[in-house]
């Protein structure tokens, strides 16, 4: 987090997201495990449509075959 200039602080207000869930959260600092935490509600958590969609993965072979036989023709 150092190197993306991320500071945490005690009591700081965030969101936490995945691929397609988000939740805002509070962090805390945990003095016994000695690492960030955040708490959140997880009753509060919702799904998310990704803002730019994956494009499904299509079988292109037929398109490189035309491309490829007009190149030697």
């Amino acid at each position: 987090m150092i190197r993306y200039g991320i500071e945490l602080k005690d009591g700081q207000s965030i969101i936490i997201y995945s691929e397609e869930l988000e939740v805002e959260g509070i962090v805390r600092y945990s003095e016994e495990e000695r690492l960030w935490t955040a708490v959140i509600d997880w009753d509060a958590i919702q799904e998310k449509v990704p803002i730019v969609p994956q494009p499904e993965i299509q079988d292109i072979s037929h398109m490189v075959e035309k491309k490829m036989g007009k190149m030697y023709t």
